[in-house]
């Protein structure tokens, strides 16, 4: 059976946002805890060690995750950053295959078609 990230957290005594937070290499997290998840995660198989540091399971694998967003066209510029952040994520990530749509009036036929 695989490891899971609550398999993780219930044997690091973390919750599992934290082992999100260490895996994901997001702030908030004590060096040490940070350590001892990365630990406990190797222990478990989730992540093996290479030569740039840990890497998951999925990304040994060669395997690619697809995620698709569709974000409403327009001149917000909540909107227009969070596409850019999302472009940038996906560029830093290999395991990912992104593609963003833009909608305009979020309109349900064009939705169904995407």
């Amino acid at each position: 059976m695989r490891s899971t990230l609550t398999d993780i957290a219930r044997e690091a005594g973390v919750s599992a946002a934290t082992v999100d937070r260490v895996l994901n290499n997001r702030a908030g997290v004590r060096a040490r805890t940070r350590e001892v998840v990365l630990e406990t995660a190797q222990r478990l198989g989730y992540i093996a060690e290479n030569s740039n540091g840990p890497t998951t399971r999925t990304a040994l694998r060669g395997d690619v995750m697809r995620l698709d967003f569709a974000l409403p066209a327009g001149t917000n510029s909540f909107i227009k950053m969070l596409h850019r952040h999302i472009e940038a994520q996906a560029q830093s990530r290999p395991d990912l295959d992104v593609r963003v749509a833009t909608i305009e009036g979020f309109n349900p036929d064009r939705l169904a078609r995407l």
